[in-house]
Protein backbone atom coordinates (compact mmCIF):
# COMPACT_ATOMS: atom_id res chain seq x y z
CA UNK A 1 0.00 0.00 0.00
CA UNK A 2 1.22 3.43 -1.15
CA UNK A 3 -0.02 6.78 0.55
CA UNK A 4 0.71 10.33 -0.35
CA UNK A 5 -0.41 14.13 0.52
CA UNK A 6 -3.19 15.87 -0.92
CA UNK A 7 -4.62 19.23 -0.48
CA UNK A 8 -7.84 19.47 1.89
CA UNK A 9 -8.99 22.48 -0.59
CA UNK A 10 -7.73 23.90 -3.69
CA UNK A 11 -8.05 27.36 -1.82
CA UNK A 12 -6.01 26.03 1.07
CA UNK A 13 -2.21 24.61 1.61
CA UNK A 14 -2.78 23.13 4.79
CA UNK A 15 -1.93 19.05 3.69
CA UNK A 16 -3.12 15.81 5.39
CA UNK A 17 -0.29 14.55 6.98
CA UNK A 18 1.08 11.44 5.54
CA UNK A 19 0.31 8.00 6.64
CA UNK A 20 1.99 5.39 6.66
CA UNK A 21 -0.60 2.09 6.79
CA UNK A 22 1.66 -0.37 7.85
CA UNK A 23 -1.53 -2.07 10.14
CA UNK A 24 -4.84 -1.92 8.64
CA UNK A 25 -7.34 -3.42 10.89
CA UNK A 26 -10.64 -4.56 9.45
CA UNK A 27 -13.17 -4.93 12.43
CA UNK A 28 -17.15 -5.83 11.49
CA UNK A 29 -19.27 -2.97 11.99
CA UNK A 30 -22.21 -5.15 13.50
CA UNK A 31 -19.45 -6.12 16.52
CA UNK A 32 -19.77 -3.71 19.52
CA UNK A 33 -16.92 -5.60 21.27
CA UNK A 34 -14.66 -5.79 18.39
CA UNK A 35 -15.61 -1.83 17.89
CA UNK A 36 -15.26 -0.84 21.37
CA UNK A 37 -11.79 -2.28 21.13
CA UNK A 38 -10.63 -0.94 17.74
CA UNK A 39 -8.86 1.87 18.97
CA UNK A 40 -6.68 0.38 21.33
CA UNK A 41 -5.20 -2.01 19.26
CA UNK A 42 -2.45 0.72 18.04
CA UNK A 43 -3.34 -0.63 14.05
CA UNK A 44 -1.77 2.83 11.99
CA UNK A 45 -5.54 2.11 10.37
CA UNK A 46 -8.78 1.23 11.27
CA UNK A 47 -11.68 -0.13 8.78
CA UNK A 48 -14.61 -0.17 10.22
CA UNK A 49 -16.65 -2.26 7.96
CA UNK A 50 -20.08 -2.00 6.95
CA UNK A 51 -19.56 -4.72 3.44
CA UNK A 52 -18.31 -7.85 3.53
CA UNK A 53 -17.70 -9.21 6.95
CA UNK A 54 -21.36 -8.05 8.14
CA UNK A 55 -24.47 -9.91 7.32
CA UNK A 56 -27.31 -7.41 8.13
CA UNK A 57 -26.66 -4.11 6.53
CA UNK A 58 -29.31 -2.47 8.64
CA UNK A 59 -28.27 -4.04 12.46
CA UNK A 60 -24.42 -2.84 10.96
CA UNK A 61 -25.04 0.94 10.55
CA UNK A 62 -27.14 1.04 13.31
CA UNK A 63 -23.87 -0.54 15.68
CA UNK A 64 -21.82 1.65 13.73
CA UNK A 65 -24.02 4.78 14.23
CA UNK A 66 -24.19 4.24 17.78
CA UNK A 67 -20.06 3.59 18.12
CA UNK A 68 -18.82 7.10 15.95
CA UNK A 69 -21.08 9.11 18.21
CA UNK A 70 -19.99 7.49 20.99
CA UNK A 71 -17.41 9.53 23.33
CA UNK A 72 -14.92 6.89 23.08
CA UNK A 73 -14.74 7.48 18.76
CA UNK A 74 -15.92 11.53 18.78
CA UNK A 75 -12.70 12.57 21.44
CA UNK A 76 -10.08 10.31 19.60
CA UNK A 77 -6.81 11.22 19.14
CA UNK A 78 -6.70 11.55 14.97
CA UNK A 79 -3.26 11.51 14.63
CA UNK A 80 -2.98 8.22 16.53
CA UNK A 81 -4.90 6.02 14.63
CA UNK A 82 -6.83 6.73 11.17
CA UNK A 83 -10.02 5.59 11.11
CA UNK A 84 -11.98 4.47 7.82
CA UNK A 85 -15.42 3.22 7.02
CA UNK A 86 -16.18 0.58 4.80
CA UNK A 87 -18.74 1.29 2.28
CA UNK A 88 -20.45 -1.12 0.42
CA UNK A 89 -19.75 -0.86 -3.45
CA UNK A 90 -20.90 1.99 -5.42
CA UNK A 91 -22.78 -0.21 -7.90
CA UNK A 92 -25.44 -1.08 -5.37
CA UNK A 93 -27.36 1.80 -3.34
CA UNK A 94 -26.48 1.03 -0.03
CA UNK A 95 -23.25 2.93 -0.22
CA UNK A 96 -25.02 6.05 0.70
CA UNK A 97 -26.53 5.25 3.66
CA UNK A 98 -22.76 4.22 4.48
CA UNK A 99 -21.64 7.22 3.93
CA UNK A 100 -24.28 8.93 6.04
CA UNK A 101 -23.09 6.93 9.06
CA UNK A 102 -19.59 7.97 8.18
CA UNK A 103 -20.57 11.47 8.67
CA UNK A 104 -21.77 11.27 12.07
CA UNK A 105 -18.26 10.22 13.93
CA UNK A 106 -14.90 12.07 14.10
CA UNK A 107 -14.04 9.42 10.53
CA UNK A 108 -10.86 10.34 8.44
CA UNK A 109 -12.39 8.57 5.16
CA UNK A 110 -13.62 6.02 3.35
CA UNK A 111 -12.29 2.72 1.83
CA UNK A 112 -14.41 1.95 -1.44
CA UNK A 113 -14.20 -1.77 -2.57
CA UNK A 114 -14.55 -2.44 -6.24
CA UNK A 115 -13.88 0.49 -7.49
CA UNK A 116 -13.43 -0.11 -11.66
CA UNK A 117 -12.97 3.58 -12.96
CA UNK A 118 -11.95 6.97 -11.65
CA UNK A 119 -15.57 8.21 -12.86
CA UNK A 120 -16.86 6.27 -9.90
CA UNK A 121 -14.56 8.08 -7.36
CA UNK A 122 -15.38 11.91 -9.10
CA UNK A 123 -18.92 11.13 -8.61
CA UNK A 124 -18.50 9.91 -4.73
CA UNK A 125 -16.12 13.20 -4.15
CA UNK A 126 -18.48 15.59 -5.43
CA UNK A 127 -21.02 14.21 -2.90
CA UNK A 128 -18.75 14.45 -0.10
CA UNK A 129 -17.95 17.74 -0.89
CA UNK A 130 -21.81 18.96 -0.79
CA UNK A 131 -22.34 16.88 2.41
CA UNK A 132 -19.09 18.67 4.01
CA UNK A 133 -20.25 22.12 3.28
CA UNK A 134 -23.74 21.39 4.53
CA UNK A 135 -22.33 20.31 7.92
CA UNK A 136 -19.54 23.19 7.68
CA UNK A 137 -16.76 20.07 8.23
CA UNK A 138 -13.31 22.14 6.72
CA UNK A 139 -11.83 18.41 7.04
CA UNK A 140 -12.01 16.37 3.89
CA UNK A 141 -12.95 13.08 4.01
CA UNK A 142 -9.67 10.86 2.28
CA UNK A 143 -10.70 8.02 -0.31
CA UNK A 144 -8.99 4.49 0.00
CA UNK A 145 -10.06 2.25 -3.04
CA UNK A 146 -10.21 -1.28 -3.60
CA UNK A 147 -8.80 -0.82 -7.06
CA UNK A 148 -8.18 -4.20 -7.89
CA UNK A 149 -10.92 -6.66 -7.49
CA UNK A 150 -11.91 -6.68 -11.07
CA UNK A 151 -9.80 -7.11 -14.04
CA UNK A 152 -11.43 -3.19 -15.24
CA UNK A 153 -10.18 -1.93 -11.92
CA UNK A 154 -6.87 -3.12 -12.17
CA UNK A 155 -6.92 -2.20 -16.23
CA UNK A 156 -7.74 1.64 -14.94
CA UNK A 157 -5.33 1.38 -11.94
CA UNK A 158 -3.41 4.60 -12.46
CA UNK A 159 -6.51 7.05 -13.48
CA UNK A 160 -8.03 5.51 -10.61
CA UNK A 161 -5.08 6.42 -8.31
CA UNK A 162 -5.45 10.14 -9.54
CA UNK A 163 -8.42 10.50 -8.60
CA UNK A 164 -9.77 13.49 -6.08
CA UNK A 165 -8.92 12.67 -2.50
CA UNK A 166 -7.45 9.17 -3.06
CA UNK A 167 -4.62 8.10 -0.45
CA UNK A 168 -3.89 5.37 -0.87
CA UNK A 169 -4.46 1.76 -3.27
CA UNK A 170 -5.05 -1.21 -1.66
CA UNK A 171 -4.02 -4.43 -3.52
CA UNK A 172 -6.74 -7.42 -3.21
CA UNK A 173 -5.04 -10.32 -6.23
CA UNK A 174 -7.47 -12.89 -5.21
CA UNK A 175 -10.56 -11.60 -6.21
CA UNK A 176 -9.18 -10.74 -10.08
CA UNK A 177 -7.70 -14.39 -10.23
CA UNK A 178 -10.72 -16.47 -9.30
CA UNK A 179 -12.49 -13.78 -11.44
CA UNK A 180 -10.29 -14.20 -14.54
CA UNK A 181 -10.09 -18.21 -13.63
CA UNK A 182 -14.04 -18.12 -13.81
CA UNK A 183 -14.35 -16.67 -17.06
CA UNK A 184 -11.51 -18.88 -18.69
CA UNK A 185 -13.58 -21.99 -17.33
CA UNK A 186 -16.74 -20.81 -18.56
CA UNK A 187 -15.04 -20.04 -22.24
CA UNK A 188 -13.55 -22.87 -22.57
CA UNK A 189 -16.38 -24.86 -20.66
CA UNK A 190 -14.01 -26.50 -17.98
CA UNK A 191 -16.29 -26.03 -15.57
CA UNK A 192 -19.01 -28.32 -17.19
CA UNK A 193 -16.26 -31.57 -17.83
Amino acid sequence: MTYRNFATSSSSSNDIKQRLRRTVHFIPADNTKFLNKSLSLGADTIVLDLEDSVKDKTIARDTLSTFLQSNMCTSRDRNATEVLVRINPLSTEMWKEDIDVGFLGNVDGFMVPKVESQDELVMLTEILSDVEAKQNDSRRKILLPIATETPNAVLNIASIAKSPRVAAITWVSFFVVSYVTICICCKYHLCCK
